[in-house]
């Protein structure tokens, strides 16, 4: 085996190895770039292939065909070439001009492609077309290499010293060629030699600079993460505090408002029944007790929301409960009162929950003041991950709706609304108005 099979065979490899690497970052980082590279490693393998058969004339090598297509072979790597080029330094966004020049250079490679096959059977015309779409790009790389110099990158000057080694070898093949077409002479080994050694020099810078890139993402990553972190601990520390606040605000509402408004409807109490009911200061007094106890219940429901101990589930299922036995047992109603582990294992935020419960509390007295019925199912359910409320009576439904009903259920309506969470009414077969609210799932 001479010692042009084992340059040969060597190149081969190389540019089999190179490619498999730029698949395998394609695949790995998700990056058209590494995808134009192996294009460009493609058409240079395909390429050198051809040349290194036309110039020592194998007995036996590619088709006619693969021969006859030799000459467009420089053109399609060029265009992959710049591509790589303008995704990998991301030249759109480092230097918009610079990105628009790649951008015209890839097209200006690629029209040779048609003069080819319109001019094949006109070699001296389309060897003056090949030289002159040569020297355009020879031209165009000179500029873009240049403006390239501003940049003190160190990805960027690796870039540029491969593509300085390849544009020198390929310039010398193409001058070479073109020389050797003008005087209708078999091109000499050495034209493939220039090109070998420049794609060669090029490859190892390339090479160099997919790795300083890898590096250099991973590195950003790892920043990314720490930041990540960085601002998640940040957060975890903002809800520590924000919780404190809560409970203290909570605190104080109930040690000191909430004790004075239990005073204030004591102390109304105490006054209605010390002073005649045909007093004229009887129904204010009456009416001051009202509103203080409005007002503390009020008062209470806000105070447990913002306990940041009440966030989860089984505190919620505790004041449901609680709430419902006081009023369905004192109203004589028979109910029914079911929850899944879903709902105690789910931490709902204080908005959430604020609006869940009143709702609730909302549907509840429904049943005892309006709905008429007899009988009441509860059921804190779950359907796949959503939360699901359900409040069923066996009264009159809502076809004779009265107005404070219809408000009520109105209410209800705009506060799930305003939750994220999905409120239907719907009356059952049997007679009877069921209330369905679903939370959904945070995920």
């Amino acid at each position: 085996m001479g010692n042009w099979m084992i340059y040969f065979i060597a190149l081969m490899a190389i540019l089999l190895f190179q490619l498999l690497f730029a698949l395998g970052l394609g695949v790995i980082t998700r990056k058209v770039s590494y995808t134009y590279y192996a294009g460009f490693l493609v058409m240079m393998g395909v390429y050198n292939y051809s040349r290194f058969y036309s110039v020592h004339q194998w007995p036996v090598g590619p088709d006619d065909i693969l021969i006859t297509l030799a000459p467009i072979y420089p053109f399609f790597a060029y265009f992959f070439y710049f591509r790589f080029v303008r995704f990998f330094l991301e030249l759109k966004q480092l230097v918009p001009r610079l990105g628009k020049l790649a951008h015209w250079l890839e097209w200006i490679s690629l029209s040779y492609i048609p003069v080819f096959f319109l001019l094949i059977e006109a070699p001296q015309i389309r060897s003056v077309i090949y030289f002159f779409i040569a020297g355009t790009m020879a031209v165009g790389t000179i500029v873009l290499q240049v403006g390239m110099l501003r940049f003190r990158l160190i990805i960027v000057r690796l870039v540029q010293w491969g593509s300085l080694f390849y544009f020198l070898g390929m310039m010398t093949g193409f001058f070479n060629k073109f020389f050797f077409e003008l005087l209708d002479q078999p091109e000499p080994r050495i034209t493939t030699d220039y090109m070998t050694l420049g794609l060669l020099a090029e490859i190892t810078f390339f090479s160099l600079a997919l790795a300083y890139k890898l590096r250099q993402e991973a590195q950003e990553k790892q920043l990314v993460q720490q930041q990540a972190l960085e601002q998640l601990q940040k957060i975890q520390d903002l809800n520590i505090t924000l919780q404190r606040v809560r409970d203290n605000v909570a605190r104080d509402l109930h040690d000191d408002i909430g004790s004075t408004l239990g005073s204030i409807s004591l102390l109304g109490a105490m006054a209605e029944q010390q002073i005649r009911e045909d007093h004229p200061a009887s129904a204010l007094i009456k009416r001051m007790g009202e509103y203080a106890r409005s007002t503390g219940e009020s008062m209470n429901d806000a105070i447990w929301a913002l306990d940041s101990r009440n966030d989860k589930g089984e505190a919620l299922i505790k004041r449901m409960r609680d709430f419902a036995a006081v009023l369905l047992n004192s109203s004589g109603l028979s109910y029914h009162f079911e929850y899944s582990e879903a709902w105690t294992k789910r931490e709902l935020p204080m908005k959430l929950r604020k609006d869940l419960f009143l709702i609730f509390k909302e549907g509840i007295y429904n049943i005892v003041r309006h709905a008429k019925a007899s009988e009441a199912h509860i059921e804190l359910g779950e359907i796949k991950n959503d939360l699901i409320l359900t409040m069923a009576d066996n009264g009159i439904g809502i076809k004779n709706e009265n107005p404070e009903t219809g408000n009520g259920l109105r209410n209800m309506q705009k506060r799930a609304e305003e939750s994220g969470m999905k409120l239907r009414l719907y009356e059952t077969q049997g007679g009877g108005l069921t209330i369905e609210l679903i939370i959904p799932s945070p995920n």
